[in-house]
């Protein structure tokens, strides 16, 4: 019985890893069986499955959008024109106040200067008084010259007579007939030479009375600078001086912004400079100095500030300077904003506590509108690749196409038309993995 057992357990150790060989052998070709039969099922795979969009045409605005930063349209630096004593200091003249113009800043001592005219009028009196007494004395002289004239010529009349009469009169007689003669032509000499005198201290005397004159408009124009007024209205962004300072001639005393209007600087890029140039209807210019001025081209000014939107109107007038920058290569440009107190918002204007203006330091956004020459193409931000291409569908193939974009206008992009890119054209809009030039695609419905 023992023997039976031990033969019985020795058949299944032999038999045991036979038949569990044999059933994975069949449980494998069961498998293989399986899977050419699923192969053989299986349909072919279709082209992937896309959605398009039309290029269509803008012929609209073209805005570039720019950060800028706000100055001042100009700021007035008022310096002491004459030196004296601080004695008085206006409440105006503060940093941060709005003055008008012609409005009293500050006064500097005046006595001096008013002492300086007064003894400037004494000066020109005198010289008036000179110049009445000299012209007494020409005309005295002058009245008196056709009486020593006479005498000259009675003097020549008794010398012919006494010469005529020959050995009548004795020649004592006639030469004393001829020292009367001599000494009637020296006195009208000398008087022509005294009327000369007098003419030329007259005209010498009217040089000083002018020059006194002058002396006297320079202290009177001494004593207005004495007073210092706004030039311009504005808001006074920077004053150094106090009362009973002593300042010098030519010290900066206070600084006014014009408020009148305000600047924006803003970059361009040399491609958003070239479609400010080429914008419709301007022609090229020859003259020498139009290659160095923009067109006049409106601009938005905004800002956000608390999820309220406010904007201003300006134009782009000029470069700031001239050529590019050398460390970031763009082109230095000024926006002008005329009226900078006029801002709009999206809000009412009962709840409007926004900026009222434009001041300098702001950092704003502005977009230009510009016309370009040529027809834009209008296509969704989604259809333009991160490596500036778009998926045109053609014949049921995906082709690529390099593209220049020129704007943005709202949640679509503004592609510039190139030869192989054109209105009516259907860029593939879904995501693609594995995608190659040549692909053959579905178009959605």
């Amino acid at each position: 019985m023992r023997e039976r057992s031990s033969i019985l357990n020795e058949a299944l150790r032999i038999l045991l890893p036979l038949i569990l060989l044999g059933a994975g052998v069949l449980g494998f070709m069961f498998l293989l069986s399986m899977r050419a039969q699923s192969t053989e099922q299986a349909p072919a795979q279709l082209p992937p499955l896309v959605s398009t969009a039309v290029l269509t045409p803008h012929t609209g605005v073209l805005d570039i959008d720019l950060g800028g930063e706000v100055s001042p349209f100009r700021e007035v630096v008022l310096a002491t024109e004459v030196a004296g004593k601080v004695i008085l200091k206006t409440e105006l003249c503060e940093a941060g106040v709005y003055v008008e113009a012609g409005e009293l800043l500050c006064e500097i001592d005046s006595s001096d200067y008013l002492l300086e005219i007064e003894k400037l009028k004494i000066e020109l009196q005198q010289a008036a008084d000179l110049i009445t007494e000299l012209a007494r004395e020409t005309e005295n002289a002058q009245k008196l010259q056709p009486i020593v004239a006479r005498d000259v010529e009675l003097q020549q009349g008794e010398v012919r007579r006494l010469e005529r009469l020959g050995n009548v009169v004795s020649p004592s007689d006639v030469d004393t007939a001829r020292r009367g003669l001599v000494a009637a032509e020296n006195s009208y000499q000398t008087m022509l030479n005294q009327i000369s005198l007098l003419t030329a201290r007259s005209l010498r005397l009217e040089s000083a009375r002018r020059l006194v004159q002058k002396r006297l408009e320079q202290a009177q124009l001494d004593l207005d600078r004495c007073r210092i007024t706004a030039p311009i209205s504005g808001v006074v962004v920077e004053e150094n001086v106090e009362e009973n300072t002593y300042v010098q001639k030519g010290a900066s005393m206070v600084a006014i912004d014009d408020t009148s209007a305000v600047e924006v600087k803003v970059r361009l890029r040399m491609e958003e400079l070239n479609w400010v140039l080429k914008q419709e209807g301007r022609r090229p210019e020859r003259k020498s100095g139009q290659s160095y001025q923009l067109p006049q081209t409106p601009a938005t000014i905004s800002m956000v500030l608390d999820g309220v939107t406010y904007t201003w109107q300006g134009v782009l007038t000029r470069f700031d300077g001239i050529g590019l920058d050398k460390q970031n290569r763009t082109i230095p440009c000024v926006v002008l904003v005329s009226q900078p107190t006029a801002v709009q918002s999206d809000v009412d204007r009962e709840f409007n506590h926004g900026p009222s203006a434009l001041v300098r330091g702001m950092y704003v956004n502005v977009a230009l509108h510009t016309r370009p020459q040529t027809t834009l193409l209008r296509a969704p931000q989604v259809a333009v690749k991160p490596n500036g291409k778009v998926q045109l569908l053609e014949n049921g193939e995906v082709h690529f196409r390099s593209v220049n974009v020129a704007g943005r206008d709202g949640d679509y992009l503004l592609l510039e038309p190139t030869d192989g890119l054109k209105a009516g054209d259907k860029v593939i809009v879904t995501p693609l993995s594995n995608v190659h030039d040549g692909l053959v695609v579905r178009e959605a419905l």
